[in-house]
């Protein structure tokens, strides 16, 4: 199953935004707070939508993603 990742852009970890995976990518996911920011290709809009509401799981992971990955960045 096709997977992409709707977080921010982290070069660190070689990570894109909206970059599609063919699966998930065990060597970045696995316990971290970035696991919740990769959904199937086909919910993408769903998720999206989602980014942009307070509380939602998608918008925490995103700013849980931003304050690890790129606390020393312009966001």
């Amino acid at each position: 199953m096709k997977v992409i990742y709707i977080g921010p852009s982290i070069p660190a970890r070689a990570l894109q935004r909206f970059q599609v995976f063919s699966e998930l990518p065990s060597a970045i996911v696995g316990g971290s707070i970035l696991d919740r920011l990769f959904v199937p290709v086909e919910d993408l809009s769903k998720a999206r939508a989602a980014l942009s509401v307070e509380g939602t799981i998608e918008w925490t992971a995103y700013r849980d993603a931003v304050a690890a990955f790129l606390s020393n960045k312009v966001r």
